[in-house]
């Protein structure tokens, strides 16, 4: 049974199926088709959530074919009992600290923090124990604080995350699990992650490479940022530095996750233009690569499968945007000179 000072608010079941164009997960609520047979063929995965008055739940269930055919021939069931078990362990971390994630791996226990970027990534940072991926499916459970809402945040995720053997780190696949939960609407709305980093997988005397400047796709662009008033006032003018991430997909289903990095003469103010920066730069990307150029792109960005051909294709686009802008914190117009 649920703690006695626990109210349930909600309890929710959903069905994973494949978009359209097969680059992402959709999930379906399927609450009301509980003791009855799904309504689809071929789900991917399965995630249930409760939310109480202390704690928000989510259990998030990969399916292989096998369990995909299985669960698709008898009645829906919320999985209310590892639910509860979730939720139970998480009451014990009521007091924990904002930014620190504690995690379970097959009963193997490890805490982490995290830090979250202006875009909403964030990047996991602990002690690292390197691992072989397991026969079986991986059992994960994670709790963290929700920088959002008076809750702590319990994940469960049982599934595969690479084939039996490969080597693999406590990190990464915490890192991935998170990935994964951001798909889901609620979990992304409580913690406000929009995307998690992932590192790259470990491998004998290998050592994760800067870029070279062949590999980025990046332009310089000079800024003229202004004051909201009418008429507007001159804040500050310098350069920023356009980065397209190449490791980390972006937060839309055909948005590029773009690394700002602002001139020292403008770094002071930058944070309150930022967003209309970003929002404004998406948009000449957009409209020089179309939308279903992008998500490509992004679904190449996200299997870290991105060729050479790529990176030219992204910083031609990158250098049709103006070579001078000026900014207010809501609006932008090509700069004249």
């Amino acid at each position: 049974m649920a703690p006695k000072s626990s109210k349930v608010k909600k309890e929710e079941l959903y069905v994973g199926i494949a978009s359209s164009d097969n680059t992402s997960i959709e999930y379906n609520d399927v609450s009301r088709f509980i003791g009855m047979k799904m309504p689809f063929k071929s789900p991917k995965s399965t995630f249930a959530l409760r939310i109480t008055s202390e704690v928000a739940t989510f259990s998030l269930l990969q399916l292989t074919k096998v369990a995909a055919t299985k669960i698709t021939q008898k009645p829906l069931e919320l999985p209310r009992g590892p639910l509860i078990r979730l939720e139970k362990h998480a009451l014990e971390h009521v007091q924990m600290l904002p930014n620190v994630i504690f995690v379970e791996i097959d009963s193997e226990k490890y805490e982490f923090t995290y830090t979250q970027d202006a875009n909403g990534v964030i990047t996991l940072d602990g002690e690292i124990v390197n691992m072989e991926l397991p026969k079986s499916a991986l059992q994960v459970s994670l709790y963290l604080k929700s920088p959002i809402v008076d809750r702590v945040i319990a994940l469960g995720f049982i599934g595969h995350l690479g084939r039996p053997g490969d080597p693999d780190n406590n990190l990464r696949i915490v890192s991935k699990v998170l990935r994964s939960a951001t798909g889901i609407n609620h979990f992304r709305a409580l913690t406000g992650f929009e995307s998690v980093d992932v590192p790259p997988a470990p491998r004998a005397g290998s050592v994760r490479m800067t870029k070279k400047a062949s590999d980025r796709a990046e332009i310089m662009i000079p800024v003229w940022l202004y004051s909201a008033d009418n008429p507007p006032i001159l804040v500050a003018e310098g350069k920023v530095t356009v980065e397209v991430n190449l490791d980390v997909p972006g937060s839309g289903n055909s948005r590029l996750l773009l690394n700002l990095t602002p001139s020292k003469e403008i770094e002071s103010v930058f944070d309150q233009y930022r967003f209309t920066i970003n929002e404004t730069l998406s948009k000449f990307l957009l409209t020089h690569l179309g939308e279903s150029e992008l998500r490509s792109i992004a679904a190449d960005v996200a299997l870290g499968e991105v060729g050479a051909g790529t990176v030219i294709r992204l910083k031609d686009a990158l250098i049709t945007i103006p070579a001078g802008i000026d900014f207010t914190p809501n609006l932008f117009q090509p700069h004249k000179f």
